[in-house]
């Protein structure tokens, strides 16, 4: 429950750190939503938020899986690492 908690609190973090700079990039490159009559938004509104989200879980996501192939490795010596590498490798077992 510890590595879930975690997970979010980095992919809010890094969400929230890459937002501003994901509202420079739409402002400047005219990645704008342009108010139209059924839009419930009355000024222009950045479409790139989407980038700072995917990012934020990216990351999240990478750490954990990296933290949990790494705890699987401590147990594993260099004939396993090698198997996982080069399946035709020789035997484990002699």
């Amino acid at each position: 429950m510890i590595a879930v908690t975690v997970a979010f609190l980095v992919a809010m973090a890094v969400t929230s750190a890459v937002t501003p700079v994901a509202l420079k990039l739409a402002v400047r490159f005219g990645a704008m939503a342009v108010p139209r009559s059924r839009d419930v938004h009355t000024t222009p509104m950045p479409r790139l938020g989407g980038i700072a989200i995917y990012c934020g879980v990216l990351v999240a996501t990478f750490l954990t899986v990296t933290r949990a192939i790494s705890s699987r490795m401590e147990h594993m010596d260099g004939r396993c690492i090698l198997w996982a590498c080069w399946p035709q490798a020789p035997s484990l077992h002699s």
